[in-house]
């Protein structure tokens, strides 16, 4: 791969990953502060992962069909932060639903279809040293995002995400033209590529058992903000938790495709739903904040881990036609479905039984997902011999 196209593919994941920094670890306080319930804000927060299942499969096989991958992204870019940018305007639940799920339809499709043209163009291989400038761009991102927040107050998020859009669209402007996925006149049918993944038992299979694992990530992801809130921990340190997460995840980045392609994509996935899990049950104690600083440096190994596993598993469950459908996919359960459970539970478990019952929910449920990952990868290895 010549440096230029790692360079500016790589410019673009810098960039795109400042807009998630800035959003996502705070949408949450921001729709508290706007006075909704912490089972509310699970339920707004649950339609931002509905919306990417019921839109990215849809997106994905658009795209497969017309190749319009660019255009999609900056669709994914442009239409949320005009929609945020009307947030200030809303005064009731149903609105912050209905204005949440326009969010969703766009936003949710911008990291699969950004890695199935990285994966077409660089391959899995390099896939995480050009991923590893997202988690860069996200740290910096949110450390100063914090500061910001700290300052002028989290309800100017609509204005730091746009101008983080901003900085998006110059990267995206430098992305190199994704290569045609098929050429001349002949285009797959629209249902082609997901009648093929869905006909595959062993990728129906590991969808189901990495959801398990993924709705503990999503338990974490949408209320680790509010658990750090209720255990009244300084507020100054969010930010610098979220960036160390971020930058640890550099290193793995850097190194996991070589042992993607020694050991195998499912097991990876398995190491780092392990990790996860260590994670989830020394949070369940509500330690001390630096424990809190020190367990969330093992981010960066566990979601490196399982994230990568994921978008390869993904790719090799793919033809060369249906590329953008298998990562759609995958993401709309993994990203998509694992939220929307982790929203809507995570929401009732955290107001019911307070911090320690959100994480144990967190870790049981992980558990469960382990136990089944073992097994398959047990079975397919016992066929192979």
């Amino acid at each position: 791969m010549a440096r230029q196209t790692y360079a500016r593919m790589s410019l673009y994941y810098f960039f795109f990953y400042t807009t998630i920094a800035v959003f996502a670890p705070y949408f949450n306080l921001y729709l508290a502060s706007r006075g909704l319930s912490s089972e509310q804000v699970g339920m707004v927060l649950a339609v931002i992962p509905l919306g990417g299942i019921l839109m990215q499969p849809l997106w994905g096989m658009m795209n497969d069909r017309l190749q319009i991958q660019k255009t999609t992204i900056f669709l994914a870019l442009v239409v949320p932060a005009i929609t945020l940018l009307l947030y200030p305007h809303l005064h009731s639940f149903p609105v912050y639903v209905l204005g949440t799920a326009v969010l969703a339809v766009f936003q949710s499709v911008a990291v699969p279809v950004a890695d199935s043209m990285t994966i077409e163009t660089a391959g899995t291989g390099h896939y995480g040293k050009i991923r590893l400038f997202g988690s860069l761009g996200y740290a910096i991102a949110a450390a100063i995002a914090a500061a910001l927040y700290k300052h002028y107050g989290v309800s100017e998020i609509s204005v730091v995400y746009g101008f983080t859009v901003v900085l998006a669209l110059f990267g995206l402007i430098f992305y190199p033209k994704p290569a045609k996925m098929h050429s001349g006149h002949q285009r797959p049918a629209l249902f082609s590529g997901m009648i093929v993944l869905l006909s595959n038992k062993k990728f129906l299979l590991i969808l189901c058992f990495t959801l398990l694992i993924t709705i503990s990530q999503a338990v974490n992801s949408n209320f680790f903000t509010l658990y750090y809130h209720a255990l009244g921990r300084p507020m100054g340190w969010l930010g610098i938790i979220y960036a160390l997460g971020a930058l640890s995840e550099l290193p793995f980045f850097f190194i996991i495709g070589r042992f993607i392609g020694k050991y195998g994509a499912e097991r990876i996935f398995l190491l780092g739903g392990a990790i996860f899990l260590l994670r989830w049950i020394v949070l369940c104690f509500e330690p001390p904040t630096w424990v809190i600083v020190m367990m969330q440096l093992s981010h960066g190994l566990s979601f490196t881990l399982t994230f990568t596993a994921g978008v390869s598993m993904a790719a090799q469950a793919s033809a060369r036609d249906n590329q953008v459908t298998a990562q759609t996919v995958y993401n709309s359960v993994n990203m998509g479905l694992s939220a929307i459970i982790g929203s809507l539970i995570g929401g009732v478990v955290l107001n019911q039984f307070g911090p320690r019952g959100l994480y144990g929910f967190a870790a049981a449920i992980c558990v469960l997902g382990l136990i089944a990952m073992f097994g398959l990868i047990r079975s397919t290895s016992a066929r192979s011999d």
